[in-house]
């Protein structure tokens, strides 16, 4: 049962934002802002060039362009401020979070059963350090899950403390190792939890209040 974005393609304008969803789109300038923020903003470190970097990963969303959806915030001079890829799990597809942490899908799904859809949240890339746009990217991305799916990531470690301070229940699944750049975990949560984590129904036209598109104002002047 795939429930994720039902419109292929769509911008929708939320405040001073534009959100564009692509579905099963190669979108070679979106792949090189992630390779961009990943190799210069992060801080991560590579044993490869950037040039190096941008094809390889280019050519992973070659791979899955038909099982992926990319959801892209622009500002309102169609500046990219971030961006994240969601994969569903179909077919004998294997998940990269599976394949570069050895994951062990079924227990996974077993330890949470009953699950619905398995979705894979990746390339999760963002202009300046704003919570508030990853707040935007998920809201999004995941407006169309029921809430028995299970989103799997892979997440900086750091990142990934910031997130569980703040409220998000994600769950390791596996052992962390030196993944794209930096030491990077693998994890799962239901969608019914990161739902309850944000404190709100998903509907996506209300999920923003006006002190959050202020705020996202001010993360965007002062991170240009």
């Amino acid at each position: 049962m795939v429930t994720v974005c039902p419109d292929l393609q769509y911008e929708r304008q939320v405040g001073d934002y534009i959100i564009r969803c692509a579905q099963k789109e190669l979108q070679p300038e979106i792949t090189e802002f992630v390779a961009q923020i990943y190799y210069h903003q992060a801080g991560f470190k590579f044993n490869l060039s950037y040039a190096e970097l941008a094809g390889r990963m280019l050519e992973e969303d070659h791979c899955l362009q038909d099982y992926s959806t990319v959801y892209t915030v622009y500002d309102s001079g169609r500046r990219i401020l971030g961006t994240v890829r969601v994969v569903i799990l179909r077919d004998n597809l294997e998940l990269p979070v599976q394949r570069e942490f050895e994951i062990d899908l079924e227990k996974v799904v077993s330890d949470r059963y009953p699950v619905g859809n398995v979705i894979e949240m990746g390339r999760l890339a963002i202009r300046g350090n704003s919570i508030g746009i990853i707040k935007l990217l998920f809201i999004e991305a995941m407006a169309g899950f029921e809430e028995n799916d299970m989103l799997l990531a892979a997440i900086d470690f750091q990142v990934l403390r910031r997130l569980n301070r703040l409220g998000f229940p994600f769950e390791r699944i596996g052992e962390p190792r030196y993944y794209r750049g930096s030491f990077t975990c693998p994890v799962a949560q239901s969608v019914r939890e990161i739902k309850r984590a944000f404190g709100l129904n998903y509907n996506r036209e209300a999920a923003l209040r006006p002190k959050d598109l202020r705020s996202l104002r001010a993360v965007e002047r002062g991170n240009g």
